[in-house]
Parts: C-alpha cells; sequence; structure tokens
C-alpha cells in the first residue's frame, strides 16, 4: 500500500506571501501554483503540497494552506 493518496490537486492563487510563515517561502502575490491535498495513511493526516517548481514543493497543514492561497 502507498503511504501518500492524493486526495484532490489544482491550480490555486497566492492572496498573501507566507514569507516563511509556516515553511512556505517563494511565493509571491498573485502567483498561479499547483497543489495536492495529501493523505499519509500511516499517520491518517490530510497535508498540502504546494509545488513552486515542477518538481519542487513545500508542505503546509490546510488552515495554513487557505491563508495564504485560494484554490481556482
Amino acid at each position: 500500500m502507498n503511504d501518500i493518496e492524493i486526495k484532490d490537486s489544482g491550480i490555486c492563487e497566492c492572496i498573501f506571501e507566507p514569507r516563511g510563515d509556516a515553511g512556505l517561502e517563494g511565493f509571491q502575490l498573485g502567483g498561479l501554483f499547483k497543489y495536492e491535498l495529501c493523505f499519509n495513511n500511516r499517520s491518517g493526516k490530510l497535508y498540502m503540497r504546494v509545488y513552486s517548481f515542477p518538481f519542487y514543493y513545500e508542505t503546509c497543514g490546510r488552515i495554513q494552506f487557505n491563508k495564504y492561497f485560494k484554490r481556482k
């Protein structure tokens, strides 16, 4: 069994620059980024991945995601 399941994915817009908060860096106001809602089968927790480059992402909780990004 895979440890991580992708539950949702799409494009989001940065609505407030995180500037390092919650470990998120490199996201500019108004920028569009790919996101994934992930479920960790081992811990049973949901979290977000936000991609700043094609193969590089930062992770955060859903509350932090909703503070800085809006799903398109």
